[in-house]
C-alpha cells in the first residue's frame, strides 16, 4: 500500500482529496503522529530509501539499487521513500523507471520497454481538487468563457 504525507507548508489534503472510486493515498493518522516533522525524511525514526541518489552510477543502476534496498525493507510497518530530486524533468524520468521495472530483480533494456505516459492518468485516479477549490476554479473558468 501506498500513502503520500505531505505537510510542509500545508497538508496536500488541503488541497486534494480521492475521487470516488479512486485510490485513497491519504496516510493513517499514525504515521502524521510518527513523523517529526522538524526532521528531515533522512532523520526520522522510519526506514527510508531513496531513489536517484547515488551520482557515480546510472539513474538506472541507481533506482535498482533502491529497488532492491525497498525490497528488503518488505514487513516493515511505514517505509519512507523520498525522490534525490523533485525537479519535472527527474521525476517524469523515473516513472518511466517504475513503469517499466514491471517487479522483476532486473530492468529490461531500454529497446525492450513497452509503456505509455501514465502521469496524467495516475493523477486522475488519485486526486481531485477538494470542494472549495474545485468551486473556486469553475468560477474562474466560467468568468474567462472557459469550458
Amino acid at each position: 500500500a501506498i500513502c503520500i504525507h505531505w505537510s510542509i507548508p500545508y497538508g496536500l489534503d488541503e488541497f486534494f482529496e480521492p475521487p470516488p472510486g479512486g485510490i485513497d493515498w491519504r496516510c493513517p493518522k499514525e504515521v502524521g503522529e510518527t513523523l517529526d516533522i522538524q526532521k528531515t525524511s533522512r532523520r526520522q525514526a522510519i526506514p527510508y530509501t531513496e531513489f536517484g541518489n547515488d551520482k557515480n552510477i546510472s539513474m538506472v543502476k541507481s533506482v535498482e539499487k533502491s529497488f532492491k534496498k525497498l525490497k528488503k525493507l518488505d514487513g516493515e510497518r511505514f517505509v519512507l521513500v523520498r525522490l534525490e530530486s523533485q525537479a519535472y524533468e527527474k521525476i517524469n524520468k523515473l516513472n518511466s523507471i517504475f513503469q517499466a521495472h514491471s517487479y522483476r530483480e532486473k530492468m529490461p533494456l531500454i529497446k525492450y520497454w513497452q509503456h505509455i505516459d501514465l502521469m496524467g492518468d495516475i493523477f486522475r485516479v488519485m486526486f481531485q481538487p477538494v470542494e472549495e477549490i474545485s468551486r473556486r476554479v469553475n468560477a474562474t473558468m466560467s468568468m474567462f468563457g472557459m469550458k
